[in-house]
C-alpha cells in the first residue's frame, strides 16, 4: 500500500516515521524543505506537491495546523482527487470547515475522513496517538492500514464533523481540569503562608 503524508511537524514528523517503520511506502510534502529531507532520510520519498502526493498513494495523511492550512492544502491536491484515493485529516480545525471539506473531496471522487489527535508529541514519538474519527465507517477500515502504525486506539465518533466535536470536548475537558487543579495548588500555596492560628480558625468555621 502507498501511503502519503502531508505535513511534517511535530506530530506529523515521527507519525511518518511509524508508518515508513511499519513497511509501506511513503510520499511527503511539507512546507519547509528541513523535515522533508528528514522524513527521506527515514526512508520516505519527496513527492513535491499535495497533488503529486495523493496521485502517488492510495491513502494520504493531512497534519497541519489550522483550517486554512486544510484547506489551502486540499485546493492543490483536488486535481489529483479521483476513484479509490482516501484522504486522512489529522488537524484539529473548526468542525464545520471539515464538514465542507467531506463533501468537496466526495465529490472529487475520493473519500474523506477526519482523525484528530490525542497524545501530544511523546504520543506521536510512541506511536500511541488516540484518533477520534469521523466520517463513514467502511472508509475507515478501508484506511485503518495506514493509521494503526502511529495510533494506541482509534474510535470512530460519527459522521461528517463528529470526530473535530469531539476533540473539541475533549480539549474543553482538560482544559477545565487544568484550571481547577491551578486554583487548587494556589488556594493550598496561600492557605500553607497564613499564620497558624488563622489556619485553625478557618478549620473551626468549616466544622
Amino acid at each position: 500500500m502507498n501511503i502519503g503524508f502531508i505535513g511534517l511537524g511535530a506530530m506529523g514528523l515521527p507519525m511518518t516515521r511509524h508508518i515508513i517503520d511499519a513497511g509501506f511506502h511513503v510520499t511527503v510534502t511539507s512546507r519547509r524543505r528541513g523535515p522533508i529531507d528528514m522524513a527521506v532520510s527515514a526512508g520516505a520519498v519527496d513527492g513535491g506537491t499535495p497533488a503529486d502526493v495523493v496521485r502517488a498513494s492510495e491513502i494520504t495523511i493531512l497534519c497541519v495546523p489550522r483550517s486554512a492550512d486544510v484547506i489551502d492544502v486540499l485546493d492543490s491536491a483536488s486535481p489529483a482527487f479521483g476513484d479509490g484515493k482516501i484522504i486522512v485529516d489529522t488537524s484539529t480545525i473548526d468542525p464545520d470547515v471539515e464538514h465542507t471539506q467531506h463533501e468537496r473531496v466526495n465529490a472529487g471522487g475520493a473519500r474523506f475522513l477526519e482523525a484528530p489527535l490525542s497524545g501530544g508529541t511523546v504520543g506521536a514519538e510512541q506511536g500511541s496517538l488516540t484518533l477520534m474519527v469521523g466520517g463513514e465507517a467502511g472508509v475507515l477500515e478501508a484506511a485503518r492500514p495506514a493509521l494503526d502504525p502511529f495510533a494506541g486506539r482509534i474510535v470512530h465518533v460519527g459522521g461528517p464533523g463528529s470526530g473535530q466535536i469531539v476533540k473539541l470536548r475533549n480539549n474543553l475537558i482538560y482544559a477545565v481540569q487544568t484550571l481547577a487543579t491551578a486554583e487548587a495548588a494556589t488556594m493550598a500555596a496561600k492557605i500553607r503562608r497564613r499564620p497558624p492560628e488563622a489556619a485553625r480558625c478557618d478549620h473551626t468555621l468549616h466544622r
